[in-house]
C-alpha cells in the first residue's frame, strides 16, 4: 500500500472480510496503524467482527448496516421484475428473506422465472418454494443453478477456477464437452449469476456473489 500511495492516493476494498484467512486477518489488524500517514482509504465489509482487534483505533470508523426493511423491498423487487410485481410479492419476499439483500434478490429472480408471464399469488409462491425444497438461502441458490441447463455445467467448472475467471482458461477446462460456451455465459449473466468486466481480450467474468460461486462448487461435488 505504501508503494502504491507514492504514485497517487488509493481506495482499497476488502470484501467479505469474515471469510479472511489468518494471514489476511493479521493484515486487517495492522492496517489502521500502518495507513495513518498514508493517502489511502480502506473499505472493508464483513458480517462478523473481523475488525474487532482494530475497532477501537481512532483511524477506524464502523458503520453498522441493518437488514432491508419492508419499505425498501418494493424498490428492490421492481428493479428485478423490470416493472410492477404482483401485489404483496415484496412483503412475501421480505418475510421469507428476513431482509437479507442477497436472499431477497435471488428469491425475486427465482419467482420471476416461474411467474413473470402470468398471474400468481402467495399460494403459488409458497408452493414453488415447497416444490423446490427451498428453506434457506443455500437451498435457493442451488435451485436456481439447477434450472440453468447446460449453463449450470459452465458455472460449476468456473467455480473451481475462482470467483473471477477469463474465457480462455474456462474454455480449456471444458474442452471436449458439447457446450456452447458463449451462450452459456450469456445466460449466466442474464440470470444474475455472473457479471462481465472489461472489454476485448481483457474481458473477465465474476460470480455476482461468493455464495453463488460456493453453491456452484457444492453442486459439482454433489454430482460427483
Amino acid at each position: 500500500m505504501a508503494a502504491w500511495c507514492r504514485r497517487k492516493p488509493q481506495f482499497l476494498i476488502l470484501e467479505d472480510a469474515h471469510w479472511a484467512d489468518t494471514l489476511t486477518q493479521a493484515v486487517i489488524a495492522e492496517a489502521p496503524e500502518r495507513i495513518v500517514d498514508l493517502p489511502v482509504l480502506l473499505l472493508s465489509t464483513t458480517r462478523e467482527e473481523a475488525w474487532s482487534t482494530a475497532a477501537d483505533h481512532p483511524n477506524v470508523l464502523t458503520i453498522p448496516l441493518s437488514p432491508l426493511d419492508a419499505r425498501s423491498m418494493p424498490q428492490l423487487v421492481e428493479s428485478i421484475w423490470m416493472g410492477p410485481p404482483p401485489a404483496n410479492l415484496p412483503s412475501f419476499i421480505h418475510v421469507k428473506s428476513d431482509g437479507v439483500p442477497l436472499f431477497a434478490e435471488e428469491l425475486a429472480r427465482h419467482l420471476k422465472e416461474r411467474f413473470a408471464t402470468g398471474e400468481s399469488d402467495a399460494n403459488d409462491w409458497r408452493h414453488a418454494l415447497r416444490e423446490g425444497s427451498i428453506i434457506s438461502l443455500q437451498d435457493l441458490l442451488s435451485a436456481r443453478l439447477s434450472s440453468l441447463g447446460e449453463a449450470r455445467r459452465v458455472a460449476q467448472v468456473a467455480s473451481v477456477i475462482g470467483r473471477e475467471f477469463q474465457t480462455a482458461l474456462l474454455s480449456r477446462q471444458i474442452y471436449g464437452e458439447s457446450l456452447e460456451l458463449s451462450d452459456a455465459l450469456q445466460k449466466l449473466i442474464e440470470t444474475g449469476i455472473l457479471r462481465r468486466r472489461g472489454v476485448g481480450r481483457a474481458v473477465a467474468y465474476r460470480f455476482r456473489h461468493v455464495l453463488l460461486q460456493e453453491a456452484a462448487y457444492d453442486s459439482l461435488l454433489s454430482a460427483a
